[in-house]
Formats: C-alpha cells, sequence, structure tokens
C-alpha cells in the first residue's frame, strides 16, 4: 500500500494507491487542515468518518480478496496461500475490520495456515456427548470443535 501527498498552493490532497496484483483503485479526496498528510492510521491523526468508513470497506474488499486468491493457490503453492491469510490477518488488526466467519473457518489460529479440507486439515463429526465437528490441522496439529445443533435445539 503506498500512500503519496500531493501539495498545491491552494490545498492539499491526499491520493491512495491500493495494488492488489492488478487490481488498482485510485482515490484523491481533499484534505482539510485539521487532518495530518500522511497515513491517515499512524501517528494517531484523526480522520473523518467518511475516510474511515472508505479504509474499512477497502481492508474488508481485500481481507475477501486475498482469501479467494489463498483458496485458489491452496493447490500449486500451499506457503502462498499462507501468506494471504498471515496479509489478511494483519489488514484485519491494522484496521479495525473483522475477518468474515466463513473465512474463520479456514484460518488456523495457531499457525495462520489455510485449512483446506484433505490438504491442510481433517474434519471428522465426533457424536460424543454433544455432537460437534472437529477439524484438526494438519500442519501444527491444532483443533477446533464447532458444536452441531440437533433438532431438539433448534
Amino acid at each position: 500500500m503506498s500512500l503519496g501527498t500531493i501539495s498545491n498552493a491552494d490545498s492539499a490532497s491526499i491520493k491512495f494507491n491500493l495494488f492488489i496484483f492488478s487490481n488498482s483503485l485510485t482515490l484523491e479526496r481533499p484534505i482539510s487542515k485539521h487532518l495530518c498528510l500522511g497515513f491517515p492510521l499512524s501517528y494517531g491523526c484523526r480522520l473523518l468518518p467518511s475516510n474511515r468508513r472508505l479504509i474499512k470497506d477497502l481492508a474488508a474488499q481485500r481481507i475477501d480478496n486475498l482469501f479467494r486468491l489463498a483458496e485458489a493457490n491452496i493447490h500449486s503453492n500451499p506457503s502462498y496461500s499462507d501468506r494471504y491469510v498471515e496479509m489478511a490477518i494483519q489488514i484485519s488488526k491494522r484496521t479495525n475490520v473483522r475477518i468474515p466467519k466463513y473465512w474463520k473457518y479456514f484460518m488456523c489460529k495457531s499457525c495462520h495456515s489455510f485449512l483446506y479440507p484433505g490438504i491442510r486439515s481433517r474434519i471428522r463429526i465426533s457424536p460424543r456427548r454433544s455432537p460437534h465437528i472437529v477439524v484438526t490441522c494438519l500442519v501444527c496439529g491444532t483443533t477446533k470443535r464447532y458444536p452441531i445443533k440437533t433438532k431438539k435445539q433448534r
């Protein structure tokens, strides 16, 4: 993510160049004198609500794109998939945007690898006590359990 500043004699504007492989998005917005000239999320700069919303929307799109790339590359380059997951986690932490629940099922919390069933994870159904699904990471051995609701619980 590169961020360049352009200053004119009359006013200042900030230019967002957000690249993810071949997709690029360039936005130019005028800045009020209360905002600092630089990366808006660093150094405690305050953002206007519209700018904050714009950054969160872009971060959510970027996270979704990274997980889709991880899913597409799991067969050819599993290490790329792991890197895409790590990048998505970094973006979510930096921008305070949650990773969608659907993609959390495909992510190992301990080693940050992409859990694709049959390649990087093992999925079992356990009927003990309350029935649940057990997902085991084949990289680090961490297990995750998801409860299954029975007809009585619904």
